[in-house]
């Protein structure tokens, strides 16, 4: 599922990729760990966990 209009942080850490980006409908911030990026390749997601922001 692709997401639009949202707000992307990327952070270097190693050789993994974390990505945090909001949701304002659901005021929610989700964060996803990416695997290494590969050249065109769209990396795989090893978590991505919701959480609610108050």
């Amino acid at each position: 599922m692709m997401l639009h209009n949202v707000h992307w942080q990327f952070l270097q850490a190693g050789s993994f990729e974390t990505t945090y980006y909001y949701l304002p409908l659901s005021g929610s911030v989700c964060v996803c760990m990416w695997m290494e990026k590969l050249e065109d390749a769209r990396p795989p997601v090893i978590y991505c966990s919701t959480t609610n922001v108050y």
